[in-house]
């Protein structure tokens, strides 16, 4: 049996040609640049650790291989066996191109798009859009067809086009490193519950779109990373290990869960808000360069911690769920906590409470014993200690402001060397107890019980 094979060990141009191959093995040695319109390698096989430069489109049914540059302005069709070596894609048409697999979906090692139109694989449903390493979207938009489920990235993903979701396919798009550029990432389409899974160490996109009745989730997976500001988060995961750094104001439309590691909320961010519920088994740390409100407006749970006490800073935590529970929780000399969903709470088991507001109304339930060191400002609504204690252990006499509701059950005040009247706003809708003179107390603690 023979076997033609073809070296190009020049360079060579063939502007004009098509190269058509049914059976050769064609070899394009390192630093040989060959310029041609079409390539049809409908057999054979192709190895390329050269430069080969198209001006129409490259077609593989056979095999193809090597470390070296495709540069085309047509169409990529593999119907055979690509294997990617370390070589670099580049797509430089001016009008739409496609990338065409016969099953799975293409794997490029570094792939690079410069259409200022629109590029799109095509291939069977559920498949796989691979770039082992660099992605670089400096043109045009890469629209994930209805037949791509992912896109994922081993390397950067620096994006100056726009990387947009299908409207009828659920897509995960994953990358390993850092996403930079000034384009756009769009997971609006078809108000789906796209996935975005970010593993780099730095991250941040010039537009981030989402559908406000959608519910895409945007995950930090990786280990020390930032996490780039949005308005318009819909679910944001943190996991796996590390500090995620947030580097702006913040929403999230839905879900907050921070399953691994410690969400930083950063130098620059002054406000985070969470529509839906808030899950922290890693932390939530307010970094002590700023001061940081936070608004949770569903239910906070888990076993994780909050850590208020970033340079003794006036921090704030809005609780508006009706259940709040947490692992453990910090405070600094500023912070402050108050639950103020008009309705009835429970209130998050802490010695270690700075500040505390009870407002909104309705009946704020302890679970255990709690500690407020700071203030306790009741201006709407009661607390019920629920044959719980709860304890002011600052001994000022105005430690307790209060404008409406009372403590019903059991309140435990610090009391001053100095004989004063003490505010004790304990009682129900129908008993009601205020001030109390403390001359009688011959304890550093009072304790009153309705």
């Amino acid at each position: 049996m023979l076997f033609l094979v073809i070296v190009f060990s020049q360079p060579v141009s063939l502007f004009g040609q098509v190269i058509h191959n049914t059976g050769a093995a064609i070899s394009i040695t390192s630093g040989i640049v060959v310029n041609s319109n079409d390539i049809e390698n409908t057999a054979g096989s192709l190895g390329n650790d050269g430069t080969l430069n198209l001006s129409g489109n490259f077609s593989n049914a056979g095999t193809t291989g090597g470390n070296g540059f495709y540069n085309l302005l047509g169409d990529w069709t593999n119907l055979g066996s690509f294997n990617a070596g370390t070589s670099t894609v580049t797509l430089n048409g001016t009008a739409d191109q496609t990338i065409t697999h016969g099953s799975s979906g293409e794997t490029f090692y570094i792939l690079t798009l410069n259409n200022p139109g629109i590029i799109t694989q095509v291939a069977n449903t559920g498949s796989t859009l691979g770039v082992l390493n660099d992605l670089s979207l400096n043109a045009g938009t890469l629209t994930l067809g209805p037949t791509t489920s992912n896109l994922t990235v081993g390397g950067r993903a620096t994006i100056t086009g726009n990387l947009l979701y299908d409207n009828t396919t659920t897509q995960t798009t994953s990358i390993a490193d850092i996403l930079s550029g000034a384009g756009s990432i769009d997971m609006s389409s078809g108000d789906r519950p796209h996935v975005l899974n970010l593993a780099g160490a730095t991250n941040n996109i010039g537009t981030f779109l989402t559908s406000p009745a959608g519910s895409s989730t945007v995950n930090y997976n990786g280990t020390t990373q930032t996490v780039f500001p949005a308005a318009n988060y819909r679910n944001l995961t943190i996991s796996n290990s590390g500090i995620k750094t947030l580097q702006g104001n913040s929403t999230v439309g839905i879900n907050l869960d921070i399953s691994g590691g410690t969400f930083d909320l950063g130098t620059t961010t002054t406000t985070l808000g969470i529509n839906g519920t808030s899950t922290i088994d890693g932390g939530l740390s307010f970094n002590g360069t700023s001061t940081k409100i936070v608004s949770l407006v569903g239910n906070l749970s888990g076993t994780g911690f909050i850590d208020m006490s970033g340079g003794d800073l006036s921090h704030h935590l809005n609780l508006n769920g009706s259940t709040n529970s947490i692992g453990s929780y910090s405070s600094g000399d500023g912070s402050l906590v108050n639950y103020l969903r008009s309705g009835d709470q429970t209130v998050f088991t802490s010695e270690n409470y700075r500040n505390l507001t009870v407002s909104g109304g309705g009946v704020k339930t302890l679970v255990a014993d709690i500690s407020a060191s700071g203030v306790l400002t009741m201006s709407s609504g009661d607390i019920n200690s629920n044959d719980n204690t709860l304890k002011v252990t600052n001994s000022d006499v105005g430690a307790i402001i209060r404008t409406d509701g009372t403590v019903i059950g059991k309140l435990q005040r610090a009391i001053g060397a100095t004989a004063s009247e003490y505010l004790y706003p304990i009682g129900s809708a129908t008993v009601y107890k205020n001030d109390i003179s403390e001359s009688d107390f011959r304890s550093s603690y009072g304790t009153i019980q309705n």
